[in-house]
């Protein structure tokens, strides 16, 4: 076994930087046991005795985990959870497309309201707009308004066109007049507008600029014009022509953004795929021309900066000297904007900065990449030997994945949990909601009872706390995960690092020893790591909802206060994630617990301050370039799939064909960011279990270094002195 405690008992109180003697080499890097047999170094990893750390920590976190599941239990369980839910439900209670006790909606799947001037925001119709709503079948395919029909014999009349509560209550209308009576009544809908289904709601279609859309607002005008002099039924059918206007310039963002995503979620899912298509080539290309793909990538980000600035430009001034037409053939929807020359020439010029602001970063910087280059090249032998790192994003991400619709579903059930609440509610002659008394909910089952059920109320102090424990426990099992996958990468590269002869040495189940090292021995240090984190999150979080509670308060000293508390909390979570990563190499060399992990590796990273944040600051820039111009393609693509498209297509179906390209962009920076994230990690373990290397060797025949030649003699050269050949003999086997 290897003794491991002069690493601590070395790490003085005094900072000293790591010093390369040139005359301490070894001539040969075989130990020899009492009998005189040549042994080879023992890899400390695989050789250290190991015993379980912070185990504490980890039965507070499965505790947590039970609670957390038990409560998801107990909400999903409880009462009757439909109702509670978001599934779409009439003004009586009844849920579209359910079978009840005394209803069958089962083809009835989509909601619709009377009146839609009291709905025009998309959070009455979450909430519930003060308008009668009914189930129906399908959603209204044409716009109607009831004096449409006057002077036609009723058996002529289309009955689709006329929505009521219920088919009684249709089948019952006999004449015109009968007809008026229950429009006065709140039993039938005045008017009906063109809609489309958007999570079983019916809402009006979104009146798009383009040039085979008919539908427009002139149709609803005259609708109002031509009837609505007649119609002194609803006190704001006159405000209809303005919503629908509302409604083409001015609806709702993220309406649009989930229209436009429906509509080019092929192009989306290309781009996706083509992201992760270059990112592999680029993965791999990285393990066998290192610096190469990095060069390569600060002149292609280069490129596309200077590029996107010569097109902005060339643009503003095709503007500029043309006012006939738009030059470059986009046909796209916010055209005043797009034909402004003055945004094309904002844009140049932003683009114009970004791009020398990154050039004179490559120009003064051009020592220290050459020194972030040697670690990402080092980085790229440890996954060419261990490429199953590769694999471990997964994890984090399915798990997320999967604590987040957790998180998400017990956030909507718990403001729906508790006690039915049942209203009479008043209508005015023109339809307007007056008032609403409470009534005893068993009486809302008679369906011809006026009691109807509105609501669910519970104690407004148990939803706070249910509501904070369920994100405090989302915010420790998404972090969990993450250190966990930290924990592996580490065990991971810090084997590569140990194995003194890389060539014929290194195990081949790496990756797999790693997992079982971590979840049988240190689950307590990814628990103890993982909850610090947690707890800022949620201090932040709380924090930030405290300060919007604030909105529009005139107290300045207040806002000042949470926002420095933000900022604050900012910092610390920034730090405790950076000594994490850097704890949990050390725990994964030597085994030992959170707290000593932290302290030793605090301890070096002090010691080698400058270097260790050139390294890593220059390794994150560069792997950002990457991961930029990988997006940026990816982006470009879509760009060019979405313009150059025929005419009647894809463009002429989106209200911004920037929404597919911006999520291709960002979506595909998070999907590389994720494997990066391994490389750039690769980086850190090996950096820390480099400095680790210096504390516990000295380049002596007893103690020679694990390091690579390529570093070794980079490093002495940084430091002003010269190996020699017993050095590269040294080393020559850890290669």
């Amino acid at each position: 076994m290897v003794d491991s405690s002069h690493l601590y008992t070395s790490l003085g109180d005094q900072p000293k930087q790591v010093h390369f003697d040139a005359n301490k080499t070894a001539t040969t890097p075989i130990l020899q046991d009492k009998q005189g047999s040549n042994v080879l170094r023992p890899n400390i990893v695989l050789a250290t005795p190991r015993q379980r750390t912070d185990t504490c920590f980890l039965y507070f976190f499965g505790l947590f985990m039970v609670v957390w599941l038990g409560l998801a239990f107990y909400m999903y369980t409880t009462g009757n959870v439909n109702k509670k839910s978001l599934t779409p439900h009439d003004s009586e209670g009844r849920m579209c497309g359910e079978i009840g006790d005394d209803y069958d909606f089962s083809n009835k799947q989509n909601l619709i309201f009377f009146d839609m001037v009291k709905c025009i925001s998309v959070n009455s119709l979450v909430n519930k707009c003060e308008t009668p709503q009914v189930c129906v079948e399908t959603c209204p395919v044409k716009n109607f308004i009831y004096s449409q029909i006057e002077g036609l014999p009723w058996e002529k009349v289309d009955k689709s066109e006329i929505v009521c509560i219920d088919n009684k209550t249709k089948n019952s209308i006999k004449s015109y007049g009968d007809f008026l009576k229950a429009i006065r009544t709140n039993l039938c809908s005045a008017y009906l507008l063109k809609s489309v289904s958007l999570f079983g709601r019916c809402v009006p279609v979104s009146f798009k600029t383009k040039k085979h859309e008919t539908d427009k607002v002139e149709d609803v005008k005259e609708l109002v014009v031509n009837h609505g002099d007649k119609l002194k039924l609803l006190a704001g059918i006159h405000k209809l022509p303005s919503m629908v206007e509302t409604i083409k310039e001015n609806k709702s963002f993220t309406l649009q953004l989930i229209e436009d995503l429906w509509n080019s979620y092929n192009i989306i899912l290309f781009g996706f795929g083509l992201s992760v298509l270059i990112a592999g080539i680029y993965l791999n290309l990285l393990k066998y021309l290192g610096g190469l793909i990095i060069y390569i990538s600060i002149v292609t980000t280069l490129l596309v900066l200077l590029g996107t600035a010569i097109i902005c430009f060339y643009q503003c001034t095709a503007l500029t000297t043309s006012t006939l037409e738009q030059p470059i053939p986009l046909d796209i929807n916010f055209s005043n904007f797009m034909d402004d020359p003055d945004a094309w020439k904002y844009g140049s010029i932003f683009f114009s900065v970004i791009f020398i602001i990154f050039l004179f970063l490559c120009l003064f910087m051009k020592k220290r990449i050459k020194l972030a280059f040697l670690m990402i090249n080092e980085t790229s032998k440890a996954v060419r030997k261990i490429p199953g790192v590769f694999i471990l994003p997964v994890i984090p991400l399915l798990m997320n994945g999967l604590f987040l619709m957790i998180w998400v579903a017990l956030s909507f059930r718990i403001p729906h949990h508790g006690t039915e609440m049942c209203q009479i509610k008043t209508y005015s002659f023109g339809g307007d909601f007056i008032s609403a008394e409470t009534c005893d909910c068993s009486l809302a089952v008679d369906i011809d009872s006026e009691c109807k059920r509105t609501d669910f109320k519970e104690s407004s102090a148990v939803n706070w706390y249910f509501q904070s424990f369920n994100l405090f426990c989302f915010f420790w099992a998404s972090c969990f995960v993450s250190a966990y996958h930290d924990m592996v990468l580490a065990g991971a590269f810090s084997v590569y690092y140990w194995t003194f002869n890389k060539k014929e040495n290194l195990p081949k189940t790496i990756v797999k020893d790693s997992l079982r090292r971590t979840t049988k021995y240190h689950l307590g240090t990814v628990a103890m790591g993982s909850i610090m984190i947690a707890f800022v999150k949620f201090l932040r979080a709380t924090i930030e909802v405290l300060q919007k509670s604030l909105k529009g308060s005139k107290n300045k000293f207040s806002r000042f206060i949470y926002t420095m508390l933000r900022f604050f909390f900012w910092i610390l979570e920034k730090f405790l994630n950076f000594l994490n990563k850097n704890t949990y190499v050390i725990t994964a060399i030597h085994g030992t617990p959170f707290y000593t992990s932290a302290k030793t590796a605090v301890k070096l990273i002090f010691k080698n301050l400058v270097n260790y944040q050139v390294v890593d600051w220059v390794t994150t820039i560069l792997l950002f370039f990457g991961k930029l111009s990988i997006s940026l393609i990816s982006g470009g693509m879509t760009l060019y799939y979405v313009t150059q498209w025929e005419e009647g297509s894809l463009n002429d179906q989106l209200n911004y064909w920037l929404t597919p390209v911006l999520v291709v962009i960002f979506g595909s920076y998070y999907i590389v960011d994720l494997f990066f994230d391994v490389y750039a990690y690769g980086v850190s373990a090996l950096f820390m279990s480099y400095m680790v290397d210096c504390e516990m060797n000295d380049g002596s025949d007893e103690k020679p270094y694990y390091m690579s030649k390529k570093l070794l003699k980079r490093m002495k050269k940084g430091h002003g002195s010269e190996g020699d050949d017993s050095e590269k003999e040294m080393v020559e086997m850890s290669e």
